[in-house]
């Protein structure tokens, strides 16, 4: 009785997830910087461990594209980089993420070619960061 308990909790906790994913991060048009690819940016109100689930639904919505999302929490940015996969053969996330992560003034970055992440700390190039894109991408 206390497994089955167990599990119906676990199966909520699931089912509550999933919704609060869909309301984590909505799609907007204005985020857009360029259309050959489509490159995506956004600065996020979440904490850094949300970022890669929101880059996950936000690339269901855009389909092909880069998409950029920055988290500011505690004097810190956190970002992660998604690349479709048609895009692939141009484009990798890990290195977005290091070109973007030394703009920034930090050191290093990680991930695979189609999903990376990387951090530094607060900079007032972050203000910089979207206009300077096309160019670091």
């Amino acid at each position: 009785n206390i497994l089955e308990k167990i599990q119906n909790l676990k199966n909520e906790i699931f089912e509550l997830k999933k919704k609060s994913e869909k309301n984590l991060v909505t799609f907007s048009d204005t985020n857009l910087i360029e259309n050959i690819p489509n490159i995506y940016f956004d600065i996020l109100k979440i904490q850094p461990k949300d970022l890669k689930n929101s880059a996950d639904v936000l690339m269901r919505k855009l389909k092909s594209g880069i998409i950029i999302l920055l988290s500011i929490n505690d004097e810190k940015v956190s970002l992660v980089c998604s690349v479709s996969k048609d895009l692939l053969k141009n484009y990798n996330a890990k290195k977005i993420v290091i070109q973007i992560v030394e703009f920034l003034g930090g050191k290093g970055g990680g991930g695979r070619e189609d999903m990376a992440q990387g951090g530094a700390l607060l900079s007032k190039k972050v203000d910089s960061l979207k206009n300077s894109l096309k160019e670091l991408i």
